[in-house]
């Protein structure tokens, strides 16, 4: 069963995303309502500028779903594909690091505002 979760996963990364935070949120009593239509899978990380990588799960460009205000929940208009490594610089990153996110949150905001 396992095989065929990971080749369905590898064939439908938006279906899959969504269906693992799903799970994750409801565990968690986290506000969700996303559909695959709201989550934006971009080709380069919006944080750090370096590419995707939707295959290799360990990799620094693994995509993760970002809730921008962590506390509004999984909702749409408040997540964001960003790379597994521009996640875990949230936990313990360089100073040029965090100045990088918030210039990513800075543009989200202004961009939300407009």
């Amino acid at each position: 069963m396992r095989k065929v979760w990971a080749k369905w996963y590898k064939l439908h990364p938006e279906k899959a995303l969504i269906t693992r935070i799903k799970g994750k949120a409801k565990r968690n009593g986290i506000a969700f309502d996303l559909l695959p239509s709201d989550i934006e899978f971009p080709k380069v990380c919006p944080v750090l500028g370096f590419p995707m990588n939707y295959e290799d799960v360990g990799s620094d460009g693994y995509p993760h779903l970002d809730r921008i205000v962590p506390s509004v929940g999984y909702v749409s208009g408040n997540v964001c594909i960003i790379s597994s490594r521009a996640n875990r610089i949230k936990q313990d990153g360089t100073a040029q690091e965090h100045l990088l996110i918030a210039d990513y949150i800075d543009a989200y905001t202004e961009k939300k505002a407009a």
